[in-house]
């Protein structure tokens, strides 16, 4: 829920590869997207309600969590993959 239009682009990439791979129908990934359309939504009415959790206009670290090490960055909800 920290970054819901990541999610729901990630979301409409793997359908659309699956489309490709011919492992679904056009009809199946049109349901894929819908879900993945309605869960992101949902998620920024809820974010809407917790305006404390997620700015996203804002930049957030990517860190490992045993270790804390920086990743990378999200900015403006873009993953940055330059250090």
């Amino acid at each position: 829920m920290q970054n819901p239009e990541g999610h729901r682009e990630t979301l409409h990439e793997m359908a659309a590869t699956l489309l490709e791979e011919g492992l679904i129908n056009q009809i199946e990934q049109f349901d894929m997207n819908e879900m993945a359309d309605a869960a992101y939504w949902h998620a920024v009415e809820e974010l809407q309600n917790s305006p404390g959790h997620y700015r996203g206009a804002s930049t957030y670290d990517v860190v490992q969590i045993n270790n804390g090490n920086l990743l990378r960055t999200v900015s403006r909800s873009i993953l940055n993959l330059r250090k």
